[in-house]
């Protein structure tokens, strides 16, 4: 079962151009692959969270869980949140209160009892919100880096702290649009899917965007065989 997200017609802060694109697409190839998927587009955060808690629910006792997000993402205090469309920033508290964190996700996908869990989070873009709430912390960009629980993969559009292209209007984001191509491709072990995406990224980017991966799955797993 997935979890997909994309939040892009925000009301207070800079709308994005791709992110319905990215989470229809995942939707479509995950759902060719065999996943069952609960899609949440432009989300507000009482959507978000209850989308998140039917996941949570859902998936207890499954083979694999897998959340996408794509859309903007802050971190605040080294814990990374995901941002709703009607998010409206005014103190560093109001993002710990009104947005979903991305360990309240993986905490319930972590109880669920799943075999593998999959995390992506295509929301390495700039904080789009004024930073003068934020204080000695303004500076930080992207997202934290996360230590994944056992038997989860996670992955992000960028490295932690660096930031990723929303792609051209109308299309997908960089790195969506590559890895909606390698999970397609059959017989494909999930390292190699996420390490060819990384490497078409990289080059497509001149350097400038680089993926990462951070797993704690020793086992092997292909998203579609043939």
């Amino acid at each position: 079962m997935a979890l997909i997200i994309g939040n892009q017609s925000y009301r207070f802060t800079t709308a994005l151009k791709n992110p319905k694109n990215d989470a229809r697409s995942m939707a479509q190839v995950l759902r060719s692959c065999g996943f069952e998927v609960i899609e949440v587009i432009d989300g507000s955060a009482a959507e978000m969270k209850a989308a998140i808690r039917e996941f949570g629910a859902k998936i207890i006792g499954l083979d694999v869980a897998l959340f996408y997000y794509s859309g903007h993402g802050m971190q605040v205090d080294n814990f990374n949140y995901i941002i709703p469309i009607d998010f409206k920033l005014q103190s560093k508290a109001d993002v710990k209160e009104d947005c979903p964190s991305v360990t309240w996700v993986l905490n319930r996908m972590e109880k669920a009892g799943t075999k593998l869990n999959i995390v992506i989070l295509d929301a390495c873009r700039n904080n789009p919100f004024d930073r003068g709430s934020f204080g000695e912390n303004d500076q930080d960009e992207g997202l934290a880096s996360i230590t994944p629980p056992d038997n989860t993969v996670i992955s992000f559009a960028t490295d932690p702290g660096s930031v990723a292209s929303d792609g051209v209007a109308g299309t997908n984001g960089l790195y969506t649009g590559s890895l909606v191509k390698y999970i397609s491709s059959p017989n494909m072990q999930i390292e190699n899917v996420f390490k060819l995406t990384g490497k078409e990224v990289k080059e497509k980017s001149s350097g400038k965007q680089k993926p990462w991966l951070n797993t704690n799955f020793y086992d092997i797993f292909y998203f579609k065989v043939q």
